[in-house]
């Protein structure tokens, strides 16, 4: 006994069309931009985040070097900077809008 398949015929979907619950094409290319947003998200906090106490927002740019990592608290404390180990000269408070 020969048994014939019918092969499934691929269904086109158009740009707008939007499957529902069944986990179409929308939801996966939504649930891939939901990924990146929210990685893209913790990359920017990570770097709006001062480097040495990992608790308050960045805010004081180095002088002469202009490297932006650290909090007015931290900064104070600093003798070199901790990215290119230049003898900070003096720190400039910066304001991120």
């Amino acid at each position: 006994m020969v048994v014939a398949r019918r092969k499934r015929k691929r269904r086109e979907v158009e740009p707008g069309f939007t499957e529902g619950a069944s986990g179409g094409p929308e939801e996966e290319e939504n649930n891939d931009n939901g990924t990146q947003i929210r990685q893209e998200n913790e990359k920017l906090r990570e770097m709006q985040t001062c480097k040495i106490c990992m608790e308050r927002q960045v805010n004081t740019t180095l002088l002469p070097c202009g490297h932006l990592v650290s909090c007015d608290r931290c900064a104070s404390r600093l003798a070199k900077c901790p990215i290119c180990r230049t003898k900070i000269k003096g720190s400039v408070k910066t304001f991120m809008t």
